[in-house]
């Protein structure tokens, strides 16, 4: 399962800009916005991919690997 953590849309993400600004604008200038997260990789046993998805949300939120507030999360099969 992949657990993809990223900055909602509407908030500020002061370390895609730094990326953009100082590595991808020197490449492609024509690059409108860049956007950071993190990504990491479960591999878990599960009877479902249903109740798979659900472990790794239900982990994501219990262990606070992210910040609801600013961020949001998306959960799929690798």
């Amino acid at each position: 399962m992949e657990l993809i953590i990223k900055t909602k849309t509407e908030v500020r993400d002061p370390e895609g800009e730094s990326i953009k600004m100082y590595a991808v604008n020197k490449v492609d200038s024509n690059v409108a916005d860049v956007r950071a997260g993190k990504y990491l990789l479960f591999k878990l046993e599960a009877d479902t991919c249903e109740n798979a998805l659900n472990r790794v949300k239900e982990i994501a939120e219990k262990a606070r690997l992210y910040n609801p507030i600013i961020q949001e999360i998306q959960v799929r099969l690798s």
